[in-house]
């Protein structure tokens, strides 16, 4: 089984969208061990992911399975709507017909939420002058329930600490250059464990993907 994961982001450019590739491919490596490689195709913006995944779903190529990976980009309405309902709602999505309710799943409430299960990470990652305590952590082992502006001033804030401590014009946070960095560095197994929607990927993937031999 060959398994493809069109995923929200990546912006536009060959370097940004390579960055994007790798850093999600590092994640997914790690948090598989065993497991055949999955395939990330970046796309830029949500709806050219969404479309993306649409058109090679629709395509009925055998032996692949199809998956979208997207922010949720706010909390969800309750805690047991699916995924393809989220988008539906918010996005006005329409599940292919013939789309599986594993092919649609969610960062929640943004892919930087995946970070604050490992803070210890981010820290190292900007250095000097960033501490643990400046980054919003779990609410009762769950990532999902912080609030995306709040991890990103968080994030903006680091990234200007780093960048003062060593006399670097200031400036926030960047997706490209330190969003699909930190994606190498987290510890997979920290995000499965204050994540849902994350566990729940990796279930999938898991179940789809056969051993390395």
């Amino acid at each position: 089984m060959r398994v493809l994961i069109y995923v929200e982001g990546g912006g536009v450019g060959y370097h940004s969208m390579t960055t994007c590739r790798k850093g999600f491919f590092s994640f997914f490596e790690r948090l598989l061990p065993g497991k055949n490689h999955v395939e990330v195709i970046p796309c830029g913006g949500r709806s050219d992911a969404f479309e993306d995944f649409k058109l090679e779903h629709e395509s009925g190529k055998p032996g692949q399975y199809v998956i979208l990976l997207v922010d949720s980009e706010g909390p969800l309405e309750r805690d047991d709507i699916s995924s393809w309902d989220h988008l539906r709602s918010q996005d006005k999505w329409k599940k292919p017909q013939t789309a599986e309710v594993h092919q649609a799943h969610l960062m929640v409430q943004c892919m930087e939420a995946w970070f604050m299960a490992d803070r210890e990470a981010v820290a190292k990652y900007f250095g000097k002058g960033v501490k643990i305590s400046d980054l919003p952590g779990p609410e009762n082992n769950d990532i999902e329930r912080i609030a995306k502006a709040k991890i990103f001033d968080a994030l903006d804030k680091a990234a200007r600490k780093f960048l003062k401590s060593k006399g670097t014009k200031k400036q926030g946070y960047h997706k490209v250059q330190d969003g699909f960095a930190l994606l190498k560095d987290i510890d997979p197994e920290k995000v499965c464990e204050n994540s849902k929607h994350a566990r729940r990927l990796r279930e999938t993937l898991e179940s789809k993907l056969p051993d390395r031999r």
